[in-house]
């Protein structure tokens, strides 16, 4: 990360090994929140809208709500906050 280079590419091919990304995210958490918060890293997401697309969001409003032990609104606040800011890339179809 200090560098601003690709650090970590994490993949979820739910018809190859029945993981989905919100999976992998939310075993990941305290690490992408690190990222996101103290790094100012950037998420990128890609994948169909009913499957990566809302589980991701799910998953970053979670993962937000119980590293910091808050509401689901209040992490909907901040997702938004990191959405306007550029932060989170979203690659959504179908």
């Amino acid at each position: 990360l200090n560098n601003e280079i690709l650090y970590r590419v994490d993949t979820a091919f739910s018809e190859v090994d029945g993981k989905y990304i919100q999976h992998i995210m939310l075993d990941q958490a305290e690490l992408i929140y690190d990222w996101i918060v103290n790094n100012q890293a950037h998420v990128y997401i890609c994948g169909r809208q009913n499957t990566a697309g809302d589980g991701a969001m799910l998953a970053l409003q979670k993962i937000y709500q119980k590293v910091k032990n808050t509401d689901s609104e209040t992490a909907q606040k901040w997702l938004e906050d990191c959405l306007s800011k550029g932060q989170i890339h979203l690659d959504i179809f179908g």
